[in-house]
């Protein structure tokens, strides 16, 4: 994929910007490593996507002004999917699906997930799996300077979706008896 080879320093975090785990997850990760990241490379931005940003999220958005990107609710989240280099699940703590990690999937762009937040998927290495500062840090710049890693990641998605979320016929037949 011809997308997949250009890296434009973007990171994503998609959610209700409101929930407490998510925020925890987001001032956390803005705090112990996009701040060291864009320190490097002040190229980076991330964007935080989704409605009803709280206090803690309008306070991250003022300090680091340059670097992030707030946009409250959205109409379709597709492009800032299309407009992203990496999908950023920063959660700790919270119980329930995953949709995010299940929506990276889909979209078949690259992610760093924590472990807690990948575990009800049988992942192999379709994501990377970071839960400290130092491991957010390296898979960043990993995906930054391999294309090719991008391009095995996305694949490794589609083929995971295709393989475990596929309604064929007789799915659908047996369904409905």
């Amino acid at each position: 994929d011809n997308a997949l080879k250009i890296f434009n320093y973007r990171l994503l975090i998609v959610g209700t910007m409101h929930w407490g785990a998510l925020v925890d997850g987001i001032v956390w990760f803005v705090e112990n490593v996009f701040s060291s990241v864009i320190q490097r490379n002040s190229r980076y931005k991330l964007f935080l996507v989704g409605a009803n940003p709280s206090d803690k999220i309008i306070e991250l958005k003022e300090r680091y002004a340059d670097n992030i990107v707030v946009t409250g609710t959205v109409e379709d989240v597709s492009k800032y999917y299309d407009m992203c280099d990496i999908s950023i699940v920063p959660m700790f703590e919270g119980t329930g699906t995953k949709l995010k990690v299940l929506e990276s999937l889909c979209r078949g762009i690259p992610t760093i997930s924590t472990s807690l937040a990948a575990k009800d998927y049988e992942l192999t290495d379709e994501v990377l799996i970071a839960n400290t500062s130092d491991e957010f840090q390296e898979n960043i710049f990993l995906l930054e300077q391999d294309a090719k890693l991008r391009i095995m990641l996305s694949e490794k998605m589609q083929n995971y979706i295709d393989g475990y979320y596929v309604l064929n016929e007789s799915i659908i037949k047996e369904l409905q008896s």
